[in-house]
């Protein structure tokens, strides 16, 4: 009798905090849709937290960049790979990419270090990760390019498909 009165109890407790969080699950949800931003987004106002395994490719491509093993950077490479970079420019296409990155990437240094990431999902299912990065280049002749990077990757069959990159300077002191 005794472990049925403790069965029961750990049921209704169970039973209670599931009627308790979602009807405000449903409400914070409805807020949210209700809420007038001003402004309609173009691609998507809806994100929800992604898959971190994402995360964890970009980071992993980071690290490539650092070794200068392009190999392992294309394993991460979509063949339709378009990229938007920080000077305007693009690229597009896995043989413009390697055209573009393979020399550099082996030629110069790369010294990254992460300051934060997240991966998030559209409503209709597009994946993202957003990073932002320290990040130093060193040229083969010694010049140093210190900025910040805030970059954008599109995850589309588990390869990066779409790349936004956004730099900004480091400040001399």
């Amino acid at each position: 009798m005794k472990k049925l009165f403790v069965l029961l109890t750990i049921i209704g407790w169970g039973l209670a905090g599931y009627l308790y969080f979602i009807p405000q699950e449903t409400e914070a949800k409805a807020k949210a849709e209700a809420f007038d931003y001003g402004y309609e987004a173009i691609y998507s106002s809806s994100w929800k937290i992604g898959n971190p395994e994402n995360s964890k490719m970009i980071l992993d491509l980071q690290k490539a960049a650092v070794e200068n093993d392009f190999e392992k950077a294309m394993s991460f490479i979509h063949p339709d790979i378009e990229i938007n970079n920080a000077d305007g420019t693009s690229i597009k296409g896995i043989d413009n990419f390697k055209e573009a990155f393979e020399g550099y990437l082996k030629a110069f240094k790369f010294k990254i270090t992460p300051i934060g990431w997240i991966s998030v999902d559209t409503s209709d299912g597009d994946e993202w990760v957003v990073l932002w990065a320290d990040e130093e280049i060193t040229a083969p002749d010694g010049s140093i390019d210190s900025h910040y990077a805030h970059e954008g990757f599109k995850i589309k069959d588990g390869k990066i498909i779409t790349v936004n990159q956004y730099y900004r300077p480091k400040l001399k002191e």
